[in-house]
């Protein structure tokens, strides 16, 4: 049986760089999305070089902040699946050296918003898997081992946030992947066992309670990464003090403040005790 070529779809796409490890894999592209018209043609040339005559289709010139992309895009990728979604939102809003040529600290740079539109896409397509870039300029820290400990369960995951049997009454479902990554990001410790996901399993009530999905998770909360960063150090430490979240961030003390007192807006956090000698409560 012949093996499976796999496709996907390139956001924020540039000249390739990105996508051109994928091209050399085998990878079958579907679309790149680049606002860039010079970039785009360079997108174009490369398609051609690895034998694509869908290069004028598929390199899609537009602004991904466009309210109709994503329809723009499911018209350009038509019947075929996409299997995954790669890209890098541009990182000059969270790059030290970008904020370091910005009077305002980069505070106002719509560019801070764009992973936004990323996400919307993703959500849309809900792709085997995806590649995102920049990750650790948003102020998580992670690394591999978690999806090293747990490729079989994330795979699974994968597998129940796009299953559907409608005759079995078995519904696609996120939970699980919402476990993980809060597990990743938000350093909780749900049980990710693969038994939890089988068809046919029954949670007992101890099982259920420690196998609901984060309340902080990604999907509900009105906040930018740099906000859940910061909400998660909170949580972490509820004593921690502006100049040390600056610090383990690589934000500025400005922007620190900045945030809390977006959050404090949202009423996701507020101060108790006393502004000088009190804590941080966090209200979700």
């Amino acid at each position: 049986m012949a093996e499976r070529i796999y496709n996907f779809i390139d956001l924020f796409a540039g000249c390739g760089g990105l996508s051109e490890g994928f091209y050399k894999q085998g990878f079958n592209a579907l679309a790149h999305v680049e606002i860039n018209h010079f970039a785009c043609e360079t997108l174009k040339t490369r398609m051609r070089y690895y034998g694509y005559s869908t290069a004028d289709n598929a390199v899609m010139e537009q602004d991904i902040t466009a309210k109709d992309i994503v329809k723009k895009i499911e018209k350009v990728v038509g019947n075929q699946v996409v299997d995954i979604i790669i890209g890098g939102p541009p990182c000059q809003s969270f790059s030290p050296l970008g904020k370091a040529k910005d009077d305002n600290n980069m505070q106002e740079d719509p560019r801070n918003y764009l992973f936004e539109n990323y996400v919307k896409v993703l959500n849309h397509f809900k792709p085997k898997f995806f590649v995102f870039e920049n990750m650790k300029t948003f102020g998580f820290s992670i690394n591999n081992d978690a999806f090293e400990k747990n490729s079989w369960y994330f795979r699974n995951a994968l597998v129940r946030a796009n299953y559907n049997n409608l005759q079995k009454g078995i519904h696609s479902t996120t939970k699980f992947l919402e476990m993980f990554f809060s597990n990743l990001l938000l350093d909780t410790h749900y049980e990710l066992k693969n038994r939890y996901m089988h068809i046919d399993y029954v949670e007992n009530d101890s099982q259920s309670a420690k196998n609901e999905p984060p309340k902080c998770q990604l999907g509900t909360l009105k906040c930018t990464l740099e906000e859940l960063a910061v909400l998660d150090l909170i949580k972490t430490n509820p004593s921690v003090k502006q100049t040390e979240l600056a610090e383990q961030t690589g934000k500025s003390v400005r922007s620190i403040k900045r945030i809390i007192d977006s959050l404090k807006e949202k009423q996701y956090i507020r101060r108790v005790d006393g502004k000088r000698y009190g804590k941080w409560e966090v209200l979700i």
